[in-house]
């Protein structure tokens, strides 16, 4: 997808996000960027920590921690 095109210039590695649908899950995985779904709730700082840290928990499932 076009739209997402800016998104791989933005987010080189990966997004890192709470939660995200199928289809925003597909236009990225299209453009070459695999996201980061967390497992569980946290702060940016805490992900980003974990994140740097290689400790993030991560999931495959396409659910929303935040609704």
């Amino acid at each position: 997808m076009a739209a997402f095109a800016w998104l791989r210039d933005f987010t080189r590695h990966c997004p890192i996000c709470g939660g995200i649908g199928q289809g925003a899950a597909n236009a990225l995985a299209a453009n070459g960027t695999e996201p980061l779904v967390l497992a569980v709730p946290l702060s940016i700082d805490e992900a980003a920590a974990g994140y740097l840290a290689g400790t993030l928990v991560t999931t495959h499932e396409r659910l929303c921690l935040y609704g």
